[in-house]
């Protein structure tokens, strides 16, 4: 099967949940994101596209609640390791997202990139759709700040044949 010229659409579903402890309080969060995206494949089993990212977070401690949305854009590329006629695959996705967040309580909105690589398997349902399971690292850079996460997706993918 040729995936040469082909084009791709889906996205994926995370969620996370997150506790840091100070000195006389607790941080909880929870972040649910959505990534819907769009592909080409440049050659067999490589595709590029555009990501987006929506997303919503929850914060709480004992002296403060905050809630902030997030918006995000930015270019993708994958592989896929084994041939596409097989039912199951392994696949690695690399992709970048420059954000813009507003958290509840200010009047202005931040900015920040982030940069995530992902791997796992996917299962083909049938011949064009692709249900993923995939684990990685999501790295997220403001101005006077670096964090890292890791992050746990669920998705799929939608594949059509340019024939």
């Amino acid at each position: 099967m040729k995936t040469k010229d082909n084009w791709m659409f889906g996205g994926s579903f995370s969620i996370s949940h997150s506790k840091v402890t100070f000195q006389n309080d607790a941080n909880l969060s929870t972040q649910i994101i959505t990534n819907p995206k769009v592909g080409y494949f440049l050659a067999n089993n490589l595709a590029i596209g555009i990501v987006s990212k929506f997303g919503w977070q929850h914060e709480k401690s004992a002296f403060s609640s905050t809630r902030y949305t997030n918006f995000g854009i930015g270019p993708f590329c994958r592989y896929y390791f084994l041939p596409l006629e097989n039912r199951t695959n392994l696949l690695i996705e690399g992709s970048s997202t420059y954000n813009i967040y507003k958290y509840s309580l200010s009047t202005t909105a931040s900015k920040y990139l982030d940069y995530s690589l992902l791997a796992g398997p996917v299962v083909f349902l049938n011949s064009s759709v692709g249900l993923e399971i995939l684990v990685g690292y999501n790295s997220i850079k403001e101005v006077d700040s670096k964090r890292g996460r890791i992050s746990f997706n669920i998705g799929i993918q939608y594949h059509f044949d340019k024939n």
